[in-house]
């Protein structure tokens, strides 16, 4: 496994406030409520800050605890919803528990009313691994975020937190102070509590902490397993059932022909692939890891301006590690069943490419191209919406080109051809003027992949 200590996660809760920390069990908390003066008879929240430092998943209890008289003497005045919340917390997550509460229109002013919080933590693994110093870790970059958790982190930046202690005993419960000025009675209070996930492993936009924290397993176990002998079936399977459910059904030859195309994808990133980094380019995981473990600069951080392109399907196949790393085993049978979107993605960036190359037509910019292809994975999820045009170029296309670098030892390349031949034939019935071009261009790429091969015939 790789060396935790050489992971770096970045310090949201530090990005959020310069409070001193406080850690109780292996979560550094803090507390605030929203807003800091409040007004008699209205409600407001109490916020606890959590971060978790460790690698495991971790219970935690928050016990909320309100001033039992106010400045008057006077019991009940401050309300709650429910005054207690357990929460969740994943490896190396941060987030915030929000417990809503109100006081009394006849409520006393004054100041330094404190609310306090009582904290339990329960580490689900006593052998957990530290993720975070005690300084909190490398700085955060807000970019690395979605903007709904950018728009929620900078709302907390605009509080106070507090972590002082409440009492010398009681280590584990910290308190803030609050105003309350004379108010009148608002709407009824919704008391309910919520946890807000701020920074889990899975959400981040940013991929290398999980290529450092998975890159033992993704280099010992899934590329190795990355070989058109496993590969190819499964996709086939994979492939022919999506066209199916789309209401576009596929001949063999045109859901083969995709297959391969994906089937090789997958083999660029085999540590033994004879295509190189050149051919291979992004695709060719083995090559990136080996540029990593030469130049050291490339342990990046998230404060780095470097970035290093992943393929969509290793994205999210770490992902899928976050959930249960038991599913770097079985890379052949996972990829098709879970990622199967994110593997034609980047297939359709590699076969834009070639038929960009082969056919010489220009099929426009690289943000175009990557809008179509998201058209058409959208297509394939909607029975009625795909089409010729959409399915061959550029994915058929494309699969026709590499059909020659995906062959299996019983399979001779002169059959396939010879099945290739009439492909686009048979579709003859589907054309009109809005794919005529589209038409055009596959009896080109097609007729100069034959000629290839000097199997081309007057029919093409």
């Amino acid at each position: 496994m790789a060396d935790k200590a050489n992971i770096s996660y970045p310090d949201v809760f530090g990005h959020i406030t310069d409070t001193e920390r406080v850690t109780i069990g292996m979560v550094q908390v803090a507390l605030a409520t929203r807003p800091r003066i409040v007004q008699a008879g209205r409600q407001f929240e109490v916020i606890l800050l959590m971060q978790n430092t460790s690698d495991s998943p971790t219970e935690i209890t928050v016990s909320l605890q309100l001033p039992e008289k106010d400045h008057a003497g006077k019991k009940g005045r401050f309300i709650m919803g429910q005054d207690k919340l357990v929460v969740g917390l994943g490896a190396a997550e941060v987030g915030y528990a929000m417990m809503p509460m109100s006081t009394m229109p006849d409520c006393a002013v004054g100041e330094n009313y404190m609310i306090g919080m009582d904290i339990s933590v329960k580490v689900s693994n006593p052998k957990a691994n530290r993720v975070r110093p005690n300084s909190g870790g490398v700085a955060f970059n807000p970019q690395k975020v979605t903007d709904e958790i950018k728009e929620k982190i900078e709302d907390l930046r605009k509080l106070k937190f507090s972590t002082q202690k409440r009492g010398f005993l009681r280590a584990t419960a910290i308190e803030t102070p609050i105003t309350v000025m004379e108010g009148k009675i608002g709407k009824p209070p919704s008391l309910q509590a919520q946890w807000v996930s701020l920074w889990t492993l899975e959400n981040q936009e940013d991929s290398e902490i999980l290529l450092d924290k998975y890159s033992e397993i993704i280099k010992l176990k899934v590329l190795p397993s990355l070989k058109k002998e496993r590969l190819y079936e499964p996709l086939l399977a994979k492939t022919t059932e999506t066209f199916r459910k789309a209401g576009y059904p596929l001949t063999p030859i045109e859901a083969s022909c995709t297959a391969r195309l994906m089937t090789l994808i997958l083999e660029f990133a085999h540590p033994s692939s004879k295509y190189g980094s050149i051919v291979a380019g992004e695709f060719d995981v083995s090559g990136m890891f080996k540029m990593r473990e030469k130049d050291k600069k490339a342990q990046l951080t998230d404060t780095s301006e470097i970035h290093i392109a992943l393929p969509k399907w290793l994205q999210g196949y770490l992902k899928i590690l976050v959930q249960d790393e038991r599913m770097g085993g079985v890379a052949p049978k996972a990829i098709p069943h879970f990622l199967f979107d994110d593997l034609l993605t980047d297939a359709l960036s590699y076969a834009f490419r070639l038929v960009q190359r082969d056919s010489g037509e220009n099929l426009g910019t690289d943000e175009d191209m990557a809008e179509f292809a998201e058209i058409i994975v959208t297509k394939l999820k909607t029975k009625g919406e795909m089409d010729f045009s959409y399915a061959y170029l550029p994915l058929i296309l494309g699969g026709i080109i590499v059909t020659d670098q995906v062959l299996f030892p019983n399979e001779k390349l002169a059959d396939i051809m010879k099945e290739m031949r009439t492909m686009v034939e048979a579709r003859e019935n589907e054309r009109n003027e809005e794919n005529e071009a589209v038409f055009r261009m596959a009896e080109f790429v097609l007729a100069q992949t034959l000629k290839k091969y000097g199997m081309l015939d007057n029919r093409i």
